[in-house]
């Protein structure tokens, strides 16, 4: 990426991040209720007049949850917030590599791709930044990326012991949307449709590229 298209791009996104600032509310303090009653012992619940479990992204409550205990914190939204610019990240790399590597976009249009998501992510600011959001669109863009996009691994053909021919096999199974897969429902109910949709777009690619 030319450095002048990344410093404007990370510019920007860090201008609007920051002067948006923290704020999130609403549903959101439903899963960092369920967090903090994770940590007090209580397990996963609203809280303990009100024990039930009523969190729908239990791998953000979790995640959440561990980063609190990890650095010794109680704020759960600074928490959140942070959290989320993680999955931001991960999203815009991944999202990069699709318009570069998988779409061939030229270097000025895939930055431009990128900003247009990057620059919108307040728009799911108050409620909706301190839940899932980020980490559900980031495991999409990377579950798009293996599925698609990636280079399909290499293999030698020479091995034949029995133990040899299973290590070709692991070697075989794409492990990055198999990862996918795994946490995408965990991170919400409707994270199903992800592997659902990729898993077989990947195994129909893979018999076009034999077909040719």
């Amino acid at each position: 990426m030319p450095i002048i298209g990344f410093v404007l791009f990370l510019a920007g996104y860090l201008l609007l991040k920051f002067a948006f600032g923290i704020l999130i509310c609403d549903d959101a303090y439903i899963t960092l209720a369920h967090a903090r009653s994770w940590n007090l012992g209580l397990g996963p619940i609203q809280s303990a007049l009100n024990p039930v479990c009523a969190t729908s992204t239990p791998l953000h409550t979790m995640l959440t949850s561990l980063l609190a205990l990890i650095f010794q914190s109680s704020d759960f939204v600074r928490i959140a917030y942070f959290n989320n610019i993680f999955w931001e990240i991960v999203g815009f790399y991944f999202l990069y590599r699709i318009c570069i590597s998988g779409i061939k976009f030229a270097e000025p249009w895939a930055i431009l791709a990128v900003s247009a998501y990057a620059f919108s992510i307040n728009q799911l600011a108050v409620s909706a930044y301190g839940m899932e959001t980020p980490m559900v669109v980031s495991l999409a863009l990377a579950g798009t990326w293996f599925a698609l996009f990636s280079p399909p691994t290499s293999s030698s053909s020479s091995l034949t012991s029995t133990s040899s021919l299973a290590i070709q096999a692991l070697k075989k199974i794409p492990w990055g949307l198999a990862n996918v897969s795994f946490f995408a429902p965990l991170a919400r109910p409707e994270g199903v449709l992800i592997p659902a949709v990729l898993i077989p777009l990947y195994f129909w690619n893979g018999w076009k590229d034999e077909k040719q």
